[in-house]
């Protein structure tokens, strides 16, 4: 019988480096490399570990470029962040614990956690204090440890939550089939009752108070930042956005937002942000069409496009390949992880403040006419 296959993880972190009482972290490294690989399922082990420890002089590359295929080959990433860049390979002005960090980061985001072994050190080097800048601004610490037995706890339950992730992942649906089940009877229906079954799951799933139709008010469960509701205009594309007719049902929704002033008002909301759930993919250059722009900010992610301009503070959120219901709360349940992971809730909410103020002195202008 074939060996089961194992998840692999990589350890990033100084070496040498002394913490806590004064411990080598190579021999904790060691140490915790034996107790991931440790793990089993009856008798099998799920986890095989890479340390450069294993490795110290890979045959005709330098040591950051052993690192980095290492993490092309990684499942998981594990950083014990000690503050320190590293040492700056080829006279690169980043260490290489930088460098692992930024590479694995760039790729491969999602199966990345960090550890901070506290107290940190000092910033000796600039490429220290670059790098600890860099932590900083990306809030990319997810615990913190004081010693050995905090750091090895963290570790154990930050590598078992990951591979629960990712076998969560792979058995979500891709939400790209359209021919079977939930997804099979939406896609029976003609565009105006596709289009109302798409609308219906979005507003039950962003589970706000909906006052208006087509209306939703939600903070989005959106943490650590100033309560903020914010009012949430739902559409829905039926079918791809190259066909007309899917596509001219929705338009360009925000020139209407300010019919939704005194809203804002009575119910003391920010924006309105408009989400869209489109049936099929969806394209920066298409997000950027349907924005009226292209001096705008668009980029592609799991859940689809996020795209927003600085002038008009004006947001769509495209949720794509919403087949069934659980796609579009799959959807929006990866546009909220990205919000929070990359620190853009805030430059939503700053938006949808002042899309509001716009949106009042548009309604206030007609008003007067």
């Amino acid at each position: 019988m074939a060996a089961v296959p194992r998840l692999r993880v990589m350890l990033s972190s100084r070496a040498l480096s002394p913490v806590f009482d004064g411990e080598r972290l190579t021999d904790l490294r060691l140490e915790l490399k034996g107790r991931i690989e440790g793990i089993r399922v009856g008798d099998h082990p799920l986890f095989e570990v890479w340390i450069h420890e294993d490795d110290p002089e890979p045959a005709g590359k330098t040591i950051l470029e052993g690192s980095l295929e290492e993490i092309a080959r990684a499942d998981i990433v594990l950083v014990l962040y000690t503050g320190e860049a590293g040492s700056a390979d080829g006279g690169s002005e980043i260490g290489i614990c930088h460098a692992e960090l930024q590479e694995a980061l760039t790729h491969r985001r999602d199966v990345v956690s960090v550890i901070s072994l506290e107290p940190t050190r000092s910033a000796v080097e600039d490429r220290d204090k670059v790098f600890q800048q860099y932590v900083a601004a990306r809030r990319l610490i997810h615990t913190r440890v004081t010693d050995r037995d905090a750091l090895f706890a963290a570790a154990l339950r930050l590598v078992l939550q990951r591979a629960v992730e990712l076998a969560k992942r792979g058995a979500r649906p891709t939400g790209r089939r359209v021919d079977q089940g939930a997804a099979l009877d939406w896609a029976r229906l003609d565009l105006p009752g596709r289009a109302k079954e798409m609308r219906t799951a979005l507003v039950e799933a962003l589970d706000g108070e909906a006052p208006e139709d087509g209306v939703v008010l939600s903070d989005l469960g959106l943490s650590g930042l100033d309560p903020a509701r914010l009012l949430l205009r739902v559409e829905a594309i039926p079918a791809a956005l190259g066909v007309a007719a899917a596509r001219e049902r929705v338009g360009q929704p925000f020139y209407q937002d300010h019919d939704y002033a005194a809203l804002l008002v009575e119910t003391d909301a920010v924006g309105p942000v408009h989400v869209i759930a489109c049936h099929r993919g969806v394209t920066e250059s298409q997000a950027l069409k349907l924005l009226g722009t292209s001096n705008a900010v668009a980029v592609a992610s799991e859940f689809g496009v996020f795209a927003a301009e600085d002038v008009m503070q004006t947001q769509l959120v495209l949720l794509s390949h919403c087949v069934e219901e659980g796609a579009v709360r799959l959807g929006l349940r990866r546009f909220h992880e990205w919000l929070e992971r990359e620190g853009e809730a805030a430059n939503l909410l700053r938006r949808a403040r002042a899309r509001r103020g716009i949106v009042e002195a548009i309604a206030r202008g007609r008003a007067a006419t």
